[in-house]
């Protein structure tokens, strides 16, 4: 009995964890991708800093594809996928300051549990502010991937 108990808190301390899926319908939850791209100063850096967050199950599919492998592309040791992705970025992650195309800084990428960061980083400019962005990661994989910029114009303190 107590073997069942044990047996019956770990599967449920997996399906929290969101490691075991609960039936075939959760699958299907998953109606939609979507990114998110901050934008903001650094007083300190005097540096405009972009974080793009993505998540995971959109963008680990996208990496095996990009990486044309079928296992984790991020434990593979034959697929770069810091290199991948500032490849993927940097032609699809676009910034125009009117019709001048900016150069970006890759910073790097962090991954976590659900989303992964990318991190980027631009000379700041007096009319930053008015920079129009080219959100495009992931549409060429998914193509109803939903991407939004968020634009914060007060300087961050951070780093």
């Amino acid at each position: 009995m107590t073997r069942w108990i044990v047996r019956v808190i770990i599967k449920w301390m997996l399906i929290a964890l969101g490691v075991v899926e609960i039936s075939p319908i959760a699958a299907l939850a998953h109606q939609y991708s979507m990114s998110l791209a901050i934008v903001q100063p650094n007083a300190k850096t005097e540096k405009v800093e972009v974080i793009i967050q993505l998540f995971n199950h959109d963008l680990e599919p996208a990496l095996s594809r990009l990486c044309q492998q079928r296992e984790d592309s991020w434990a593979s040791p034959t697929c770069d996928t810091g290199q991948v992705l500032q490849s993927y970025t940097k032609k699809h992650f676009r910034v125009y300051d009117g019709h001048q195309q900016l150069s970006w800084r890759w910073v790097g990428v962090e991954r976590k549990v659900h989303q992964s960061y990318i991190y980027l980083e631009l000379a700041m400019q007096p009319h930053w502010g008015n920079w129009r962005f080219e959100h495009e990661l992931l549409k060429d994989i998914y193509p109803s991937q939903l991407n939004r910029v968020d634009v914060r114009k007060n300087a961050s303190t951070s780093h």
